[in-house]
């Protein structure tokens, strides 16, 4: 399990979030707009990850803004720049490592004239001496619309 905490500690990790039913949607917005947003940052989280599991550097780096702002309990902070250093890293090192959304905890919420809010858990795994290490941490994700895409703006990381 440390040397899974040690991973995460060099490793960005982002939220999710999960539009419930019973969420009411807020003020000149209408259900559907709200589950369009949903599915809208639900695709962007699986492509992302799926790009993180399959260690491509060039698609999640793509998907980072510029000016990217990652928050994590246990590494600090740190930027788009240290982001790519630490994932080069770290897909060099861990080729086991797995990351898979707790869909249930998904939540998506818009944020005026900029973008979203995903707020979740997920679950990340790695191979240590030949046992499955499995973990479930917490993450917030600012997501800016830029154009028709998104990109990831601010990434917060805890309950490590």
């Amino acid at each position: 399990m440390e040397k899974l905490l040690l991973i995460f500690t060099l490793l960005f990790v982002t939220n999710t979030s999960f539009a419930s039913d019973t969420q009411s949607a807020p003020e000149g917005s209408s259900p559907s707009s709200q589950t369009e947003l949903y599915n809208e940052i639900l695709r962007m989280d699986t492509l992302f990850f799926d790009a993180f599991n399959r260690r491509d550097l060039k698609i999640t780096s793509s998907l980072f803004a510029k000016d990217l702002e990652f928050y994590h309990d246990k590494g600090g902070f740190s930027d788009y720049q240290k982001n790519l250093e630490n994932s080069k890293s770290m897909f060099a090192n861990n080729k086991t490592l797995q990351r898979e959304l707790i869909r249930e905890s998904l939540q998506v919420y818009p944020i005026k004239d900029y973008g979203a809010l995903q707020i979740g858990e997920h679950r990340f795994c790695s191979l240590n001496n030949g046992k499955q290490d499995c973990a479930i941490f917490k993450f917030t994700h600012i997501w800016r619309k830029v154009g028709e895409g998104w990109q990831l703006a601010r990434v917060i990381s805890y309950d490590h």
